[in-house]
């Protein structure tokens, strides 16, 4: 894992993680399909023009192999870091990436000042585990609530 750098997301970077956000939401447990690219480079794309935007890659050599994008939201507490996608090429599952990119982002985060960071991720997927692992913890009492507009 000595070769994994971190390092913060650029513009440069998103035909890359287009490509490695396709292979990873493709296969199990999401199985996901796309007809276009379009509305995945949108998303990175208008995540990158937010100003509050943050987000961070794993390499190992030149090659993406994880990725973390989201960005700073106040909060009463300070100013807190809301992770909308971190994923790890498949693989490179289970070889210290994730960790390592999260322990890149939790400095990060020490530098700007943040308070905390929060994320969500489907329950009892193996997901959850990772980021318990990591040092998250389920927020008790609280859900998730999502309308249609």
């Amino acid at each position: 894992m000595t070769d994994i750098t971190c390092h913060t997301f650029d513009s440069s970077m998103i035909a890359d993680c287009v490509a490695l956000y396709q292979k990873v939401y493709a296969q199990p447990p999401w199985n996901e399909s796309w007809h276009s690219t379009q509305p995945i480079f949108e998303f990175f794309h208008n995540h990158l023009i937010n100003n509050y935007f943050m987000g961070y890659v794993a390499k190992r050599g030149t090659t993406i192999v994880g990725v973390s994008i989201g960005f700073s939201k106040p909060w009463i507490g300070g100013m807190e870091y809301y992770i909308d996608e971190f994923f790890i090429d498949t693989d490179h599952h289970r070889q210290g990436v994730g960790s390592k990119l999260m322990a890149h982002i939790k400095a990060e985060c020490r530098l700007r000042q943040h308070s905390a960071l929060i994320l969500n991720t489907q329950q009892d997927f193996p997901a959850q585990v990772f980021y318990e692992k990591n040092g998250f913890s389920v927020e008790k009492g609280l859900i998730i609530l999502a309308s249609s507009v």
